[in-house]
Formats: structure tokens, C-alpha cells, sequence
């Protein structure tokens, strides 16, 4: 599994904790659309989300892996 972040703006710290830190994740299921939560470095840190939509993705569908977690929320 690969996660690509694209960010306008970071700060030497924020590289520290993505490449060194804690990372946590957590998927919130909505009706029409998912967040892909996550934050890097621990507490101290806010979450960032990212949006997704089955109907906007290059197959149309959810991937298997995210079907089989549907209706959960974790943290690793």
C-alpha cells in the first residue's frame, strides 16, 4: 500500500514526523462519499482528509480492500 501526498506548503518538521513519526489512519463512511483521514507525528498533530467517491474513481467501483473495511474506522 502507497500513500502520495501532495502539499503546497511543509514545514522540516512535517518531513521529520512523515518520514520518522507516528502514523495513524482512519476511514469515516458516508453516504456518498469516504474520508481517508490521517496525521503523522502523533497528538500533537491535526488530522488532514482526503475525500473519496466510488463513482469518481478510474474503475467505478471501490477497491476490494476498502469493501471488505466498509463501515469501519481504525487507527494503526
Amino acid at each position: 500500500m502507497e500513500l502520495t501526498l501532495f502539499m503546497s506548503r511543509i514545514a522540516d518538521s512535517e518531513i521529520q514526523d512523515i518520514r520518522r513519526g507516528t502514523a495513524e489512519f482512519a476511514w469515516v463512511d458516508g453516504e456518498h462519499t469516504a474520508l481517508l483521514c490521517y496525521r503523522f507525528g502523533g497528538a500533537e498533530r491535526s488530522w488532514s482528509d482526503s475525500p473519496y467517491h466510488p463513482g469518481r474513481g478510474p474503475e467505478a467501483g471501490m477497491p476490494p480492500a476498502l469493501a471488505r473495511a466498509r463501515g469501519t474506522c481504525w487507527s494503526m
